[in-house]
């Protein structure tokens, strides 16, 4: 899975359990941004643990710290 695709499928599960969980939030907008939020903080505790430990080089030629720092990266373009 590309870091973008991996990026959408974070932010996808966010924004259908906000979306599904609360009706009086039920804001497109505020959910998105809800839904960026959480999955920024999902990663970032990823790239925590990957960086305190030997990298890894997956299939798509990244470290596991390299990859999810992408995966950031592309969650805050959406």
């Amino acid at each position: 899975m590309t870091p973008k695709e991996k990026a959408e499928q974070l932010f996808n599960r966010y924004y259908v359990m906000m979306l599904e969980t609360d009706s009086e939030i039920s804001e497109e907008i505020t959910i998105s941004i809800l839904s960026k939020q959480c999955s920024i903080i999902a990663v970032n505790e990823v790239i925590a643990d990957a960086n305190n430990k030997v990298y890894h080089i997956g299939r798509n030629g990244l470290t596991d710290y390299d990859y999810w720092w992408e995966v950031k990266q592309e969650i805050e373009k959406l």
